[in-house]
């Protein structure tokens, strides 16, 4: 049994004995699966190792979730519910290695979430936390973390419809958060290295919110209110400072 979850040109593939999680790409187009009939929701879970929990709750339609754990004492827990006449979620969430932590929590319409959490070493503690809140509709969350005890939130309120939030990390004790209360905004946060933080959000539309951080230590914060604004904030070294704060 293979399902093919295809978003603009990104795939979550959830193959049954395997299954592989990708990072998804632009969602500029509309959510299409065509392989979900109408009325049917689609959830599968594979864990290999030991003391892995996985909880699974859909409502309402054309929902589809796929969870994978392979190492020990990972949980993950995903939760979709939909608007009146919204269908078409989607979650994957991959966690590899031991004691990562994935809580996806969508309610809307058209929303897609991507988790994938793993240890720096393979078969180590990771420690890992994620925490996703899509209440609009059409929107994105991408959260990539490799190492040791990196958190990362995103959120988006009831109202905020067509954000993209993307989350990477690299290093050991990162903390990276975002949220919009408006539309069409996009914020890319990469962390590499130990210790950093960054926090990227705010209530306007049409934001351009980009923080890099290359070293230990750092700090970095972006508040976008108004509309049409763009911010980008570099960190390269250690215990740098940042912060932009944009309305109109």
């Amino acid at each position: 049994m293979k399902i093919l979850v295809l978003a603009s040109a990104s795939v979550l593939a959830i193959a049954s004995p395997a299954f592989a999680q990708r990072a998804v790409s632009d969602p500029a187009t509309p959510f299409v699966n065509p392989t979900v009939a109408a009325n049917s929701n689609i959830s599968y879970i594979e864990q290999i190792g030991n003391s892995n929990a996985a909880a699974v709750t859909q409502s309402n339609d054309k929902n589809i979730s796929g969870v994978q754990a392979t190492g020990n004492e990972n949980v993950a827990s995903v939760t979709m519910a939909n608007k009146t006449n919204g269908d078409y979620n989607a979650s994957g969430v991959l966690q590899i290695d031991n004691n990562n932590l994935a809580v996806v929590d969508i309610n809307g319409a058209g929303n897609r979430s991507s988790v994938q959490q793993e240890a720096t070493t393979a078969g180590q503690y990771a420690g890992n936390g994620a925490s996703v809140t899509l209440k609009g509709m059409g929107n994105l969350s991408e959260i990539n973390q490799k190492g040791y005890k990196n958190t990362a939130v995103t959120y988006t309120g009831s109202g905020a419809d067509g954000n993209k939030s993307y989350v990477n990390q690299t290093g050991n004790n990162n903390n990276a958060g975002t949220g919009f209360e408006g539309d069409r905004n996009y914020s890319y946060i990469v962390q590499q290295g130990d210790s950093n933080y960054a926090q990227a959000g705010g209530s306007g539309s049409d934001n351009y919110s980009y923080i890099g951080q290359n070293g230990n230590n750092n700090v970095a914060s972006t508040l976008q209110n108004g509309g049409n604004d763009i911010s980008v904030a570099y960190q390269q070294g250690n215990s740098n400072f940042a912060n932009t704060i944009q309305k109109n």
